[in-house]
């Protein structure tokens, strides 16, 4: 491919990207709602792996797939639910590994797919009600570095816990 249609494909990618996401903010008061309460229970599952309590984070990781299960799709467009679908069915998946694994430092490699699928949740139907922090640790998962998502300014990286609870940095605010 040449220069030009290179940028062509990115611009068309880029212009359907926009339109896509309008309105994809527009939802339902009860599915916002609904939304922000799986927020609130992600927190507490990065709280339990902060704690490094594999048991507490598998309980977590338990309530908070049956809150996700109860969000009210029925006034979703056709294109809400396809982005809601497809969030949901990748949260399944890494939900399913979780419960089965006690292995404190595996739950954190799971952790990390999880926040990225909330994070994409909440910051796309803008379902938060209070400010929600996006943090990032350069050293999570051996080097890689990972993001999390929390409900305070200050750092408490899951992907440590006390081995290096300090290590991060906010990235944003949303």
């Amino acid at each position: 491919m040449n220069k030009k249609t290179i940028y062509t494909v990115l611009l068309l990618c880029a212009l359907f990207g926009k339109i896509y996401a309008q309105g994809m903010d527009k939802i339902s008061l009860e599915s916002k709602k609904g939304l922000d309460e799986v927020l609130h229970y992600y927190f507490d599952l990065k709280n339990a792996l902060v704690a490094s309590d594999s048991k507490k984070s598998k309980e977590k990781v338990s309530l908070l797939q049956e809150k996700i299960q109860k969000i009210n799709v029925s006034t979703f467009s056709k294109q809400q639910k396809e982005f809601f679908h497809t969030i949901h069915q990748s949260l399944k998946e890494s939900f399913e590994k979780f419960s089965h694994e006690s292995d404190i430092k595996k739950q954190r490699i799971l952790f990390e797919k999880i926040s990225e699928n909330i994070y994409q949740l909440i910051s796309t139907f803008k379902a938060n009600v209070l400010p929600a922090y996006r943090q990032y640790c350069p050293m999570a998962l051996k080097g890689k570095g990972a993001y999390w998502l929390s409900e305070k300014k200050e750092i408490q990286n899951p992907y440590f816990g006390d081995e290096m609870l300090k290590c991060g940095s906010v990235e944003s605010q949303f």
